[in-house]
C-alpha cells in the first residue's frame, strides 16, 4: 500500500492498479454525505447567528456606554467563531473524500490522510458495518499487519428485502471487485461484517 498525499498514478502511463473499472465519487453524494451537507449548513448558520449576537453586543457597548456588553462579544467571538469555523472546514473536508475501483485495487483519496492507494494483493481482509451506528466503520488489514480505516467507504448497511442488513451499495461494489479478484488469482476471499469498532 502506498500512501501520496501527492495523489497517486496521476501523470502520463498506465495507473499501478490497472485500468480505473468505476469512480465512487465524493462522499457527498451518499447519504450520509447529505446528512454531513446538511450539518455543515446548520453549522453556517450558527457561526452567522453567533457575529450577530457578537456585532449587537458591540453596538450595545458603543452605543450606551457598556463595557461588559463589549467584553462578553469579544469572549463569544474569541471561542465560539474559531470553534464553529474548524467544524465547518473538517465536514467540508470530509465531505471531498472519494474512491475509485482498478482491477488490482482501490485509490481512497481522503483529505485528512492523503492518498492511499490498496492492491488487492496486500489485502488479508475487509471488515463492514454489521448494523447501522453512528460510528460505522469499514477496515482494511493489510499483509503488513497494518489496519486502515477507508473514510468513504464508513457507511451504514441497508436492510434488504429479505429484512436483512446489506452492506451499503457503494461498499458492497468494492467487496464484489475484491471478491472477484480473489477468485480470479485463486486468494482466499476475506471479507466480514463487524459491530462497533470492527469488533
Amino acid at each position: 500500500m502506498q500512501n501520496d498525499m501527492a495523489g497517486a498514478g496521476v501523470g502520463p502511463g498506465p495507473h499501478p492498479l490497472g485500468a480505473e473499472l468505476m469512480d465512487l465519487g465524493a462522499l457527498r453524494r451518499t447519504s450520509a454525505g447529505r446528512g454531513l451537507s446538511v450539518l455543515l449548513a446548520m453549522l453556517v448558520l450558527l457561526g452567522l447567528g453567533v457575529l450577530a449576537a457578537v456585532g449587537i453586543l458591540m453596538v450595545l457597548a458603543v452605543v450606551h456606554g457598556e463595557p461588559s456588553s463589549a467584553v462578553v462579544g469579544g469572549v463569544v467571538a474569541i471561542v465560539g467563531l474559531p470553534g464553529i469555523g474548524g467544524l465547518c472546514f473538517f465536514a467540508h473536508r470530509t465531505l471531498q473524500s472519494s474512491l475509485s475501483i482498478h482491477e488490482h485495487g482501490i485509490v481512497a483519496r481522503q483529505p485528512f490522510a492523503g492518498t492511499l492507494v490498496i492492491p488487492w494483493a496486500e489485502v488479508t481482509e475487509m471488515i463492514h458495518p454489521r448494523y447501522p451506528t453512528r460510528t460505522a466503520t469499514f477496515l482494511v488489514a493489510l499483509s503488513t499487519g497494518r489496519w486502515v480505516g477507508i473514510g468513504r467507504l464508513k457507511l451504514n448497511p441497508r436492510r434488504g428485502p429479505d429484512r436483512e442488513f446489506h452492506p451499503h451499495p457503494d461498499a458492497a461494489l468494492v467487496l464484489d471487485h475484491y471478491a472477484q479478484w480473489c477468485r480470479r488469482h485463486g486468494r482466499p476471499i476475506a471479507i466480514r461484517s463487524s459491530g462497533i469498532f470492527g469488533v
